[in-house]
């Protein structure tokens, strides 16, 4: 890659611990703009996680969120656990967790201005950006990609102009009354 990150050191972590800190963050910049964020997060749910990197990952997509959405939008942040397919197995196993049954999916979906089509093909490609000029280096999402992808997961994005913008991280998982070694 053009860019050299440290490689994630994932361990077992609670969800909510996940998606707390950083709703804490960023709710005050939300409040100034007069954007509602709230979170949904699905109980007795571990993420197999570098709480560290996601939480960069958060704080990007919510970052993006809220400058695409206008005074009276919302944002929201929803996690849900299902079943990982095969290929998901796979990609874990890539990893080091040759067990994971789980799949978490970490969802931040805005009422914003959305993108069109050509925007989010390019969405992920280092430096493009839909920001103004000196707003934005057009390297969020591209490191937001592959830090998720460093972790077995993967990161997609929806978008449609005048809707909003759905970003879906899925990262490995763990019903927490499960024996996490």
């Amino acid at each position: 890659s053009s860019t050299r990150q440290r490689k994630p050191e994932p361990t077992w972590y609670p969800a909510e611990r996940l998606i707390e800190p950083v709703i804490a963050l960023m709710e005050p910049g939300y409040h100034a703009k007069g954007v509602a964020i709230h979170a949904e997060v699905a109980p007795s749910v571990l993420v197999w996680a570098d709480a560290e990197k996601i939480h960069q990952v958060l704080v990007n997509l919510l970052s993006n969120a809220l400058a695409a959405t206008g005074e009276g939008g919302h944002v929201g942040v929803a996690v849900a656990a299902r079943q990982a397919s095969t290929e998901e197995r796979e990609r874990a196993s890539c990893t080091g967790r040759s067990d994971v049954d789980t799949m978490v999916m970490l969802v931040v979906s805005d009422s914003g201005c959305g993108m069109p089509e050509e925007d989010v093909e390019r969405a992920f490609q280092p430096f493009f950006t839909t920001k103004a000029v000196g707003k934005g280096t057009g390297l969020g999402l591209f490191l937001s990609r592959e830090a998720v992808v460093a972790h077995g997961g993967c990161l997609t994005l929806e978008s449609k102009v005048g809707t909003g913008t759905t970003v879906t991280v899925v990262l490995p998982g763990l019903p927490s009354d499960s024996v996490a070694t």
